[in-house]
């Protein structure tokens, strides 16, 4: 089903360079652990392409030409929506994500790694959100303390919210299964 679903991509999206990754199960697998990933790799895809990365969560798809949301993000050192809600687990939402190319981007990705990393070991019901407490924590932390980092609110760039932006490919049952930490089939 994933090989039938990234060819279909690829057919959608002919100019981008699409993959899938597996690893083995490690001392953290499972489903908090599976939403910090991105960070756990993304200074080693920065190396590679050179270019600005956008991650998306497993369960979602773009609606919008991903052309346009690179180039709202471009010269940004990192981009995503924000919800407007008050607690820091979902003030910012890591589902679409773009970071920049530049050492900057870099920086925030080691320290989203590290920052995930430390708290792997939580009880899923109080680690769920972690990507998106990490992000809220280290943007937080960058804009205070780092005047030239440039952060590129995705919602205000786009003129649009998330939901907007993104087609589900998951079921509200099959993603209740999955944060009670009782995945159904995974």
């Amino acid at each position: 089903a994933v090989v039938a679903e990234l060819q279909a991509l690829r057919r959608a999206f002919p100019d981008l360079s699409l993959g899938v990754s597996h690893e083995a199960a490690g001392a953290w697998d499972g489903p908090v652990y599976y939403t910090c990933a991105r960070f756990f790799v993304m200074n080693r895809l920065l190396e590679r392409y050179g270019c600005p990365i956008m991650t998306c969560d497993a369960d979602v798809l773009p609606t919008l030409p991903v052309e346009r949301i690179f180039a709202v993000a471009a010269g940004a050192d990192f981009a995503c929506f924000q919800t407007g809600r008050d607690e820091p687990a979902s003030f910012y939402q890591a589902s679409i994500m773009v970071f920049g190319n530049g050492a900057r981007a870099a920086a925030l990705a080691a320290d989203l790694a590290r920052f995930c990393a430390l708290k792997l070991g939580l009880p899923q019901a109080l680690s769920w959100m972690l990507d998106q407490a990490a992000v809220y924590s280290l943007l937080a932390q960058r804009q205070a303390d780092d005047p030239g980092f440039r952060f590129c609110p995705l919602d205000t760039a786009l003129a649009t919210d998330l939901d907007h932006v993104l087609r589900q490919l998951s079921t509200p049952e099959e993603k209740l299964s999955i944060m009670s930490g009782h995945p159904a089939g995974i």
